[in-house]
């Protein structure tokens, strides 16, 4: 149909935006990327603070039900280990072993 390069306008409009929110300059990035690394230490340090404070008393009722209901099972393990079923036993070999895995989830030690 077209056999030469062609130019077609259309008439359409469109106004240029240029506002301060959108536009970007190498001091504005500059600015901004400065301020992303300032919070991030900010908050890092925050992590470190909360990593070296107490345990609070919320977490320390949850470590001693945790460590009582652990020794619990661990007791059962041994007092039924030859009297039950093999597959019991490794049921609640695995459950202490979740356990475990939440004390030391939550910082606890055993």
């Amino acid at each position: 149909m077209l056999t030469q390069a062609s130019v077609a306008i259309d008439g359409s409009k469109f106004k240029a935006v240029n506002n301060r929110d959108k536009n970007f300059t190498r001091a504005k990035m500059e600015r901004r990327l400065a301020q992303i690394d300032e919070s991030v230490a900010r908050y890092l340090d925050q992590l470190d603070t909360a990593d070296l404070q107490e345990p609070s008393e919320a977490l320390a009722v949850k470590t001693a039900h945790l460590k009582d209901k652990l020794a619990k099972l661990a007791s059962e393990v041994e007092r039924e280990s030859g009297s039950v079923s093999g597959k019991k036993v490794h049921h609640v070999e695995h459950v202490c072993f979740e356990i475990r895995a939440q004390l030391l989830k939550s910082g606890a030690r055993e």
